[in-house]
Order: structure tokens, then C-alpha cells, then sequence
């Protein structure tokens, strides 16, 4: 079975039945997982191969990161990932797995450059985490290297672009849900222009659509950009815009920044309805109410909009997308 908690903590039981790899070897479709020693610390991450993959065949990938708090199984239930790789059966969806001073499978965080309130939290090093994470992955399955790309929300997403900046050779584009960081505010900006997609509820109660720092987090120096600045900052980072797109799909507006020549282009869907959720996706019990039976641990995380499906607005912006 996969990692994380039954039903109690989640409202539902997110976990799937899988295949844990404990021989390096070419693997066919299915739902796998596989353990990591990285940095002196036992990680995982989980994986889901389509019925389309042919071995010795590369394919594209998509890591797909859980929020602050969250483990694989919530990325996956939430967006609806495998799913769809099923249904293009264009790329393998990957989910990997943050850390917990206590536990493995719940309530994991990553580290993407803000200072964590657990002291011990602050030393992991989740980069190194994705590049074995990488590396391991392709010695079981044959791995597009041109087309390897992230997404996450929140906290995710908040290192999704930890990953652009530092793992710019690997990293073809990315997307990010409900977490704004501009480039260099956190690492140094990726060192060429990166395609960049943003989705953000203007009812996020989490990351705030304006700005300024979450009502409570993990880390201990969290102050967010509005959403128009950091789409300000990757559009000067990725050459300014030959010329602005937009589009409408019932309340969701987008923004397309196209780039000339040699820049990279930019993206922002902006849903007035939205909260701190994934456009088209599912939002368990707990992050629906607040509450794990009758205690109150949060706050709800707002309306999911329905207008697009975030997952595969950002697979078709990825196909465009190889790495150069």
C-alpha cells in the first residue's frame, strides 16, 4: 500500500495499492514506490506509469508536489495527475515526498529557502532529494531528460521554483497553484529564461492574492509578493513580451505573456472565485472544513473553481515546453 494516513486524518483513505521497487531494473506500467537514502535521511516518492508507456521508449515527466502538510497521495487525489496521464498516455506522473521531523508520511514539508520553525527541518537539502530522485527514476524507467517538469501548490509550489533556480538543467518548465515566488527572492533566479504557468484564486485565504504573510506556517519569515508583482518579476526575467494574449473561460482570465525570440513565456490564470485550491481538482474533508471530526485544525481552504482543469491547462503549456 501507499504511504500516508488512513481516512481519519484526510476524510478519505487517499492511500492506492502499489508496487514498492527494491531491484533497479526497466519497469513496465503501473503504480509504483521507492525508497531513497538522501543526506542521511530515508525518503520515497511514488510514481504512475500509463498503460501507453512502452519500455526503452522515453517519456516526458511530471513531478507533482503536495503542499505544505500534505504526502503523495493528497498531490495525486487533488490533481487528478494520473488520471490524466492515463488519458493522453503522454507522460509518467511522478509524486515525491517531503519530510516530517516525526513522521514519513503525513505532514511533510519542503524546504524551499524560507527559514523553518523547527530547527532540525532547516538542513534538508530537498534539491539534492530531486536530482537522486532523478537519477533513480531513470534507471528504472526510460525518462525523456528534455522533458521533465514540476508543478506543486503552496508550499510545492513555493519549491517547484526552488527547482527551476537550481535545477535548471533538469527542469524544463513549470507551473505553481496557489504560491507565488518571484524569481531570486528565494535562491538565485534560474540562470536562463523558464516557462513559467500561475494559477491563483483572488478568495485565497493562504497565500494571499495581494500579498504579505499566510495567517500561520511552518516557517518563520514568510512575506509573499502580490501575485502582479511576481508575474512582473518572471516576465522581466524571461524577456519582456513581444506581445499579450488573453483568454476567458467562464470566471478564469488569462494572461499570456508571449515572448520574443529567445525569451520564455509567462502565464497567469487568475480565478475570482478560487481559494487556496487546484482549478479543477478536489480538496479533501479536511482541507474542505477545517476540521478532523469535531476538532478544528485550520482553516478551510476556499472554493476548488471549475471553470478550467489546472492539470491539464498545464500539461498542454509543458507539451510546448521542452527543455532547450
Amino acid at each position: 500500500t501507499s504511504a500516508g494516513p488512513g481516512g481519519r486524518m484526510t476524510g478519505e483513505d487517499l492511500r492506492i495499492e502499489l508496487r514498492w521497487i527494491t531491484d533497479l531494473r526497466d519497469y513496465g506500467p503501473g503504480d509504483y514506490a521507492r525508497l531513497l537514502s538522501v543526506g542521511g535521511r530515508e525518503r520515497y516518492y511514488e510514481v504512475h506509469v500509463p498503460p501507453s508507456y512502452r519500455q526503452g521508449v522515453p517519456m516526458p515527466v511530471v513531478l507533482t508536489l503536495h503542499g505544505g502538510g500534505g504526502f503523495p497521495g493528497v498531490a495525486r487525489f487533488m490533481t487528478g495527475m494520473s488520471e490524466l496521464a492515463d488519458a493522453t498516455g503522454e507522460f509518467i506522473a511522478v509524486y515525491p515526498a517531503g519530510t516530517h521531523k516525526k513522521y514519513r508520511d503525513r505532514l511533510l514539508y519542503w524546504n524551499p529557502g524560507w527559514t523553518h520553525t523547527d530547527e532540525g527541518q532547516r538542513s534538508v537539502d530537498d534539491v539534492a532529494y530531486f536530482e537522486a530522485l532523478l537519477d533513480d527514476l531513470a534507471q528504472c524507467f526510460s525518462v525523456d531528460s528534455r522533458r521533465v517538469y514540476a508543478t506543486g501548490i503552496s508550499n510545492g509550489a513555493h519549491m517547484t521554483v526552488r527547482l527551476a533556480s537550481e535545477l535548471p538543467g533538469r527542469v524544463a518548465a513549470i507551473a505553481t497553484v496557489a504560491g507565488q515566488v518571484s524569481p531570486g527572492q528565494l535562491s538565485p533566479p534560474p540562470p536562463r529564461p523558464t516557462p513559467l504557468m500561475h494559477f491563483h484564486g483572488r478568495q485565497d485565504p493562504w497565500n494571499p492574492w495581494d500579498g504579505g504573510s499566510p495567517p500561520q506556517s511552518a516557517f518563520s519569515n514568510v512575506l509573499l509578493d502580490s501575485v502582479p508583482h511576481m508575474i512582473e518579476a518572471w516576465v522581466r526575467h524571461n524577456g519582456e513580451a513581444a506581445r499579450v494574449e488573453h483568454e476567458v473561460i467562464g470566471l478564469a482570465r488569462a494572461t499570456i505573456h508571449v515572448p520574443d525570440k529567445g525569451g520564455a513565456e509567462v502565464v497567469l490564470w487568475e480565478l475570482p472565485d478560487g481559494g487556496h485550491t487546484w482549478p479543477g481538482g478536489r480538496a479533501t474533508q479536511i482541507e474542505r472544513t477545517g476540521k478532523i471530526g469535531l476538532f478544528k485544525v485550520s482553516e478551510p481552504v476556499g472554493h476548488v473553481s471549475t471553470d478550467i482543469a489546472a492539470s491539464e491547462l498545464m500539461w498542454a503549456f509543458f507539451r510546448r515546453h521542452p527543455r532547450p
